[in-house]
């Protein structure tokens, strides 16, 4: 399973003292995952790794991510499949 469909459950765990092992900080969201332990964690563990998380969250959200060329021309093309004219939206309300 990629990681990216179940990294906001792996966030929330963590929120509640449960951490995951078997990845690390460098994984991205395509990295496959065969199997993924949960261990209790402790609280000043838990408010550490949340730390951390914001942490990287805002820095994101300040200098953006990379993203390879070609997996985001992908999603593109599959999310034109989806795009409606605003026109139609429009019409429809």
């Amino acid at each position: 399973m990629p990681l990216a469909a179940i990294a906001g459950t792996l966030r929330q765990s963590l929120q509640r003292g449960v951490a995951s092992v078997g990845t690390d900080a460098q994984a991205e969201g395509d990295t496959t995952v065969d199997v993924v332990e949960l261990h209790k964690v402790d609280a000043e563990a838990v408010a550490a790794s949340t730390a951390r998380i914001a942490g990287a969250h805002n820095d994101a959200h300040r200098r953006g991510v990379d993203v390879d060329r070609i997996a985001f021309s992908r999603l593109e093309a599959a999310a034109a499949g989806f795009l409606v004219a605003e026109s139609t939206l429009d019409e429809a309300g």
